[in-house]
This record gives C-alpha cells, structure tokens and sequence, in this order.
C-alpha cells in the first residue's frame, strides 16, 4: 500500500523545519555510549577494589598487600565477560531488567572464574574475607553506576541531547518505507534531519512517498557542519548507476553511510551484511554453530557431559533402585523426539510414571496432580533429576547440553503447522537444558502463548549463540531446578 508522505507531514521523529536542525554545543550520539559505560565500570571495579582491601585491613590489622595481581587480573576477566554478554551496547541499556540479570551474571561468572584460577596461579592469592567484599561491592557499585547512567542517558534524551540525527537521501516507496519502520521503531533517540533528493518529482508512474526539497550540496554542507551522524540512500537497487554517482560524492563526507534495504528486503528483519568470494552479501539466515566453533562445541558438549556423568554416577544408581522400587516396569524410560535436521532419536528419561497397559499413539503432559507419575517420579521431575540419563544422548552425538529443548514427536506436528518458523529450532542439537528453560518456560504447555514464548526464546538463543551464552544458561539452570514450580 502507498502511503503519501509530504515533508511537512513526515513522523513526529522527523525534523520538521528544515533550518533547525543545528548542533547544539553538547549533543551525544548513542554510539558513544558504550565507551562511557566501559570507563564508568572500570572505574566502579577499581572502588569496589579499594573499598575491598579497606575492609581487609579494618577486619585483619594486616598491611601487607597480597591483593593487587589478583585485582588487576580480575578486573580485566570482569571487563571481558561483560563486553561479551552485550553490555556496552545502547540497546541493552534501554531494558533496565535485562541489563542487571546480566550484570549479575557476567559478574558472578568473572569471579567464579577467578576463583578457579587461583587454584593453578601461586600469584593470585586472596583472602576470603577481601574476595567475598570485592565481589559484593563490584556488584553493588556496577549496578548502582548503570542505575545512575541510565537516568541521565534518559535526561539527555529528554532534552534532545542524546541522539542519532539521520538524514534519507532519495523519494519514493523505499524511502517512505524506511521512515515507516522508523517510526515503529519507537525510539526518542531517532531524529530525521531531513529528506533530500536531486529528483523530486515523480519519474514514470512512481507515486512521490517522500517530498525531498534539498539536494546533495545540501546534504553535504549539513554533513560538513556535523549536523548529520547517519546518511542512509535510499534508493532502489536497480538504480545502479546512479548510486555509484552519488556514493563517489558522499564518500569524502565524515559522517556514516548506509544503504537502506531494497524494498523486498523489509520483509526480512534479521538480514546482515556479510563478505564472502570477495563480494558483499545480505544474509537472511546465518547458521551460527558452523565454522571455527563447531568443535568447540562438540568439546564443551563431551567434555562436561563425561564429568557431570562421573560425579552424578552414584545418584544416578540410587535413582535406579528407587525407580525399580517404586513400581513395576524398566528404570529408563525411552522415547522418540525430533534432534537436529529433524532426525528422529531415543531420548533417555528415568521413568516417572506408572506403565501405561495400552499405549496410546498421543503424548499427554503431565498436570499438577497428575495420577500417572510415582511418588519417586514426582521428586525427580520437581528437581529435573529424570533428565540425568540424556547425558548418554549427548555422549551419542544426539543432544547437547544447551540447546532448544526437544518436544514429543507427535507435539511437533501440531504446533509445528501452527507456528511459524517452529521448525527451525531443529538447526542445532537439541539440549538438556535452554534459554527457554531459564526463563521459566518449562512443564505444561497450557496455553498456546506459552508455546510461542518458547519458540521466541529459542530462535533468540540459535540466532544469538556463544560459548559464553552456553555458560550462562548452564549456571541459571542450577538456580531454575531449584526454585522452579512448573515442573510435575
């Protein structure tokens, strides 16, 4: 559909006059955010150090310095673990929630880290009184730092102080569309300086969305002045030779250059840039288990699974004679599930429920209160303990241990055929435990709200994938089996 849209008429993001658009003397752009957050953390870690040794001191009378290598060490792991959870991004801060689980996170990991290299470098030696207070206080200062940045990033974007000032070269659909989708973006920080196009009127029997009444010498002397931090063209592809001519004239201007998508292209919201035969590319899927980190996948997954057998072994025996005990039928209970390429496998549970005398061809969830689970089977399913046998499904190269969960056979044709995008969950292993699993989005699928959720949650962890997001849903899962009340 098409939408006419005049200068005058843009959004509400759109600068309406065209001679105010002036850079203040203190204007910020949210690209330069990141850098702020990493001096203001740095700064909040070096405190919290201080306050640290200052208790030490007041605690144990003890002057001797034993602390500085471990500190300089630490802050460094700290830095790094939070530059690779996305925390010095300006879209993590604009959700307050998310971004203190992830202090958290990224914080308790980093010490937990340190605290296993102490036990192979003589150097990093600590008390437990300073390491307990360092880490106490690096929370507490970190946390209470973003609080503090957050409602000024939030004053300055109040006052026009904080924003991307975009100007749209070009007019037409593609350039009305690219100011619709802004628009819906929704964000205060967006301002559109202005539309330019040499070409204002219409050529052929293409509709005018976007009334341009400034060119490219405008543009350029706006860009020259600092008063544009983004220069998105917006013209169609095929436009080839005009393109080449406008961007041999922007390419001496010092502001950002982008080319909007084509218009097919708005209707793929994840497609990225990429350079492969030497040539420029959009990718609308990226596989991100792939490459150089399949391995080290393959070398997580093997490694942690062999231990975690080791050390549950003994649990997992006395599971088995109380499941033996607890009613008649085999210990393990065995059934299909769709894994990676929707290859069907056995996945493995310790049996929690009473052998069913005439199977039935439909997998029924169980409910609170369900009459079908034992005694035994309600404990291990409360405490996610029947899942301990899928660590042989990992060891056979048929599961991971994070990854999207993997659901009945017969439940995948249901909602796959209901959901869309449901089945490419299955273009990694499925696991013992997911991002779904952390937030809550385990048990009973009641509602199908609740199956979407999970789907969201695992496309998210597929399309954003790292060992380090592994690590953090392996160390919530510790904290989700415990306190979790979705399980029957």
């Amino acid at each position: 559909m098409n939408i006419d849209v005049s200068y005058d008429d843009l959004p509400s993001i759109v600068k309406r006059e065209p001679n105010t658009a002036v850079r203040e003397p203190e204007v910020f752009t949210p690209e330069h955010i990141g850098g702020w957050l990493f001096i203001i953390d740095s700064v909040s870690i070096v405190c919290a150090f201080i306050l640290a040794h200052i208790t030490f001191l007041l605690l144990h009378h003890n002057t001797e310095s034993q602390h500085t290598v471990t500190s300089l060490v630490g802050s460094a792991v700290i830095l790094l673990t939070m530059m690779q959870c996305g925390l010095y991004s300006f879209t993590t801060t604009q959700n307050r929630a998310r971004e203190v689980k992830l202090i958290a996170t990224a914080i308790t990991l980093s010490f937990l880290f340190i605290l296993a290299m102490s036990f192979t470098y003589s150097e990093l030696r600590f008390s437990r009184t300073w390491y307990i207070g360092w880490y106490i206080y690096t929370l507490s200062l970190v946390t209470g730092a973003r609080f503090a940045a957050w409602r000024r990033f939030q004053h300055l974007v109040g006052n026009g102080r904080l924003k991307r000032r975009i100007a749209v070269y070009g007019s037409g659909e593609q350039a009305s569309r690219l100011i619709e989708v802004l628009r819906q973006r929704g964000k205060q920080w967006i301002e559109i300086v202005g539309v330019f196009d040499d070409r204002a009127k219409p050529r052929g029997d293409m509709r005018q969305e976007a009334t341009a009444t400034r060119g490219v010498k405008d543009l350029i002397g706006l860009c020259r002045q600092g008063k544009v931090d983004e220069l998105i063209v917006a013209l169609p592809w095929s436009a080839e030779r005009r393109l080449v001519h406008l961007m041999s004239q922007f390419e001496n201007v010092p502001t950002h250059i982008r080319m909007a998508p084509d218009l097919a292209a708005f209707s793929f919201p994840r497609v990225e840039h990429c350079n492969v035969y030497g040539l420029s590319f959009l990718s609308a899927e990226n596989r991100r288990h792939s490459g150089f980190w399949v391995p080290i996948k393959v070398l997580e997954d093997y490694v942690l699974a062999s231990v975690l057998l080791i050390l549950f072994a003994p649990l997992m025996a006395v599971i088995a004679l109380a499941v033996k005990l607890s009613s008649p039928g085999p210990v393990i209970y065995k059934q299909d599930r769709h894994g990676l390429n929707n290859r069907t496998f056995k996945i493995f549970k310790f049996r929690s429920m009473v052998v069913q005398s005439e199977p039935t061809s439909v997998t029924i969830q169980a409910t609170r209160g369900d009459p079908r689970v034992t005694v035994v089977g309600r404990f291990l399913r409360k405490t996610s303990l029947d899942e301990l046998p899928q660590l042989f499904n990992i060891l056979r190269g048929e599961m991971s241990l994070v990854g999207p969960r993997p659901h009945a056979a017969d439940h995948n044709e249901l909602h796959g055929s209901t959901i869309g995008r449901y089945f490419a969950r299955h273009k990694v292993k499925p696991g013992m435990t997911g991002w779904a699993q952390v937030h809550g989005l385990r048990g009973e699928i009641d509602k199908p709200e609740k199956m979407q959720q999970r789907i969201q949650y695992d496309l998210d962890y597929i399309e954003n994938w790292s060992i380090m997001l592994d690590f953090v849903i392996l160390t919530r899962t510790a904290f989700v089996v415990l306190f979790q009340k979705t399980a029957f």
